[in-house]
């Protein structure tokens, strides 16, 4: 299982001394994390 989020589309501070923690949206990855548990639990 691969998941991207194409960064470099939307922080222009990506591999940049702007990009920092303070500038990632921690409850979006959560929910993605959320969302591929709940798929590979209910696959089979």
């Amino acid at each position: 299982v691969m998941i991207t989020d194409t960064a470099f589309y939307r922080n222009k501070q990506y591999h940049l001394p702007g990009d920092t923690a303070d500038r990632l949206n921690y409850q979006k990855m959560a929910q993605v994390v959320d969302g591929v548990i709940t798929l590979l639990y209910n696959s089979k």
